[in-house]
């Protein structure tokens, strides 16, 4: 009797082994976790070194499901504005024309100091490291004077500037001031010289400097239930007055999270990143740059950072998805709207997922859909699958 159940389980298991063996697809498995978390729509992309090796257009701009997704695309990034503008402010340090260890207040010549520490400068390695004492959230949100005007004590920690991580869109905002005061040009025409078009793609922090800035190419902004937040006509009309002015002490909010990038954009900076500052012959940065960008902020030379074992460099953030070497980026969530950018220097891997609207679930605050993405790209990475992949350019 024994020897018969034995028989049948083996049967069974012979029969379902196959099916077991079949490995899904990308295409299918990545189609039914963006479906999953009700996802509007989104591009997928995987790099390898220099190379996209995955691409994956998915869902529309628009509910009426008339303007597909594609490689015209723009998303706006939120957060992951702020790794891309720091990526300026470096250019400025490397032309030596700003250094980490600048007193962010002289340069722009306001005074910006912590109420509870007025001797202690607040240096420019603080500000892309969040370790420059201010607080999370304050009255800086709603601006409504020049920075030197704006700023109140409820705006600072009790805590000696570069003592102490908490993450500030502050911090964020003042990059974009700096690279303004410094270069003489707008964020702009700055970015857009020295990062965007030289490797030759469109991004924007104000979508009226673009041409091609309609319907098939943007996205109403989502809530999480699906819902439209601002319509397309609202976005425009809503930077109307933005322009492109060199404006310092006003534009302290503009790389906090308005760029508006193509998904083949932001993959070209996160490859630059992941490698040594050059991609598709066109080098960004250098490579000594990219790396202090990920170092431990400890290691930043004239920060003031004192920190140990921290997870954040120079707007980068550190983080360990699976059991593997670490990845380095930024996440960017606004509502339904999620955008994320990783690379793993040590495996050469990119991943950039650019998400316009979505059921949002984080876990430790990350997207878990990107999650599951990373996990699965290790693992076909690991198994060898990935190599598999032909290169797409």
């Amino acid at each position: 009797m024994k020897k018969r159940v034995f028989a049948l389980v083996l049967a069974a298991l012979m029969l379902i082994t196959p099916v077991l063996a079949q490995e899904e697809s990308p295409d299918a498995y990545f189609t039914r976790m963006l479906a999953y978390y009700k996802t509007r729509g989104a591009t997928l992309l995987i790099g390898w070194g220099d190379r996209v090796i995955y691409r994956l257009d998915y869902g529309t701009h628009d509910r009426a499901q008339e303007y597909p997704i594609n490689e015209n695309s723009l998303f706006r990034v939120a957060s992951v504005t702020k790794m891309v503008s720091a990526m300026g402010v470096m250019k400025l340090i490397e032309e030596g024309k700003l250094s980490l260890s600048d007193d962010v207040g002289e340069v722009l010549g306001v005074t910006l100091r912590n109420p509870y520490f007025p001797d202690v400068p607040i240096t420019i390695g603080q500000i892309l490291s969040h370790t420059s004492s201010f607080k999370s959230s304050g009255s800086y949100p709603n601006i409504t004077k020049p920075l030197g005007e704006q700023l109140q004590k409820k705006d600072y920690l009790n805590k000696r500037p570069g003592t102490f991580y908490e993450y500030s869109n502050l911090n964020g905002g003042l990059m974009g001031s700096l690279i303004e005061k410094v270069s003489g040009q707008s964020l702009n025409d700055y970015m857009t010289e020295n990062i965007f078009s030289p490797l030759g793609f469109d991004g924007t922090y104000n979508l009226l400097l673009l041409d091609n800035h309609g319907e098939s190419r943007i996205s109403p902004e989502y809530n999480t239930d699906g819902s439209i937040f601002q319509s397309v006509k609202t976005i425009l009309k809503s930077v109307e007055t933005r322009g492109n002015s060199v404006d310092p002490l006003n534009h302290y909010n503009l790389t906090i999270g308005s760029l508006w990038i193509s998904a083949e954009g932001l993959m070209k900076l996160t490859m630059a990143l992941c490698g040594d500052g050059m991609v598709d012959g066109v080098r960004v940065l250098q490579k000594e740059t990219v790396e202090l960008m990920r170092a431990d902020p400890s290691a930043h030379p004239g920060s003031g950072v004192i920190l140990e074992g921290g997870n954040y460099g120079l707007s980068v953030q550190k983080q360990y998805f699976g059991k593997n070497a670490p990845w380095y980026g930024h996440q960017g969530r606004v509502r339904g709207q999620v955008v994320n950018a990783y690379y793993q220097p040590s495996t050469g891997l990119s991943f950039v997922l650019c998400v316009n609207g979505q059921k949002v679930k984080l876990q430790n605050n990350v997207s878990r859909c990107a999650l599951n993405f990373i996990n699965k790209i290790e693992e076909w990475y690991q198994s060898g699958q990935l190599m598999l992949m032909a290169p797409l350019r």
